[in-house]
């Protein structure tokens, strides 16, 4: 997922390394998310319960990746920066098991993202 991600920045005109560690953060608070989960089914099972195969999630996240590095680009191009929107980011991320801790590795990393 990494490599595809640096892939698609090149081809989009963004920083390739910039773009591998927004994913990064993304994948660290989807698993800090998991982990959370977990938590809460270890406390609480649930039955008739089956995760869904990763070959089906990675296909719906794929797509989902490359809309967001698309709008990034489009943003910077026309001289969009996101360093004002902090609090927007803050509040509009949500997810449960998703902490605030976790969106600001993500926003910080995000905001990180520039053209080549």
């Amino acid at each position: 997922m990494l490599e595809k991600a640096g892939a698609d920045a090149e081809v989009l005109g963004l920083k390739g390394a910039a773009v591998k560690a927004f994913v990064q953060a993304q994948m660290d608070a989807a698993k800090a998310i998991q982990y959370r989960y977990r938590a809460d089914w270890l406390a609480v099972p649930e039955t008739d319960w089956k995760p869904r195969p990763l070959n089906e999630v990675r296909n719906i996240i794929g797509p989902m990746s490359y809309a967001i590095l698309q709008k990034v680009a489009e943003r910077l191009k026309t001289g969009q920066k996101p360093q004002n929107e902090k609090e927007i980011f803050m509040k509009e991320i949500s997810q449960t098991n998703l902490n605030d801790h976790d969106k600001l590795l993500i926003w910080n990393a995000l905001k990180n993202i520039s053209l080549k």
